[in-house]
């Protein structure tokens, strides 16, 4: 079980991404090591193998394998509108290119990076490499749920149940929407996740970003589902 707050729960999904990746490569570089046994063959530079880590350098990720809850409180899986909000005004105001506005825009840029991460929740290092990863819309990699393993995305509703549920959506808990937390673009269709993946949804009403910590309901259902 795993359980991330915010941007905890973006790093606990990329460190999935990532520990899957290394085992792909791990399980081609033990079919290489299989078939290199029975040729007998001397490896050469040209080889295929030389684009895979080499199997004694394989760093192995066997927490995957027990791996079957992870819980997201409040991550921003699509990404923060208050970050994407704060990205557009900067770059306007650079285009407008006074004096003023690009004092505005400096002073809005120095935002820390880990508030930059949070504007499309982007969890693969290469797409922040990317010469267009500070496009309104940058590149993004696709980071599937985890086979077999159950999600449960806790999320915060800041605004009371008197408002219009558009703004409660849009708003969520004050820092990430409730269309964000969902992540649509992730967990939206369920006959797409991997094989025994599955999802849960939570809302906790009249509670902010970082209420969600303390949240004696948010507490009862971990308790309930762990």
């Amino acid at each position: 079980m795993l359980v991330g707050h915010s941007m905890g729960g973006l790093i606990i999904r990329s460190a999935g991404y990532y520990a899957s990746l290394n085992e792909e490569l791990g399980m081609k570089n033990e079919e290489l090591d299989a078939q290199e046994k029975m040729s007998e063959e001397v490896p050469s530079p040209a080889n295929n193998s030389s684009f895979f880590i080499t199997h004694s350098s394989f760093n192995k990720a066997p927490w995957l394998a027990h791996l079957r809850s992870v819980f997201l409180l409040g991550t921003p899986n699509d990404g923060s509108w208050l970050e994407q909000n704060s990205h557009l005004t900067a770059r306007l105001l650079e285009r407008i290119n006074l004096f003023p506005t690009r004092f505005l825009s400096k002073a809005l840029n120095k935002r820390s990076n880990g508030i930059k991460d949070l504007r499309y929740s982007i969890l693969v290092e290469d797409d922040w490499q990317d010469a267009h990863a500070n496009d309104l819309v940058p590149p993004r990699t696709s980071v599937p749920p985890l086979p077999g393993v159950q999600y449960h995305i806790l999320m915060g509703s800041w605004l009371r149940s008197t408002r219009p549920s558009a703004l409660r959506e849009y708003f969520g808990d004050g820092l990430v929407g409730h269309g964000s937390a969902r992540g649509h673009t992730t967990f939206g269709d369920e006959a797409a996740l991997a094989a025994g993946a599955k999802v849960r949804t939570a809302v906790f009403n009249q509670q902010h970003h970082g209420g969600l910590l303390t949240h004696p309901e948010v507490f009862q259902y971990l308790k309930q589902w762990v």
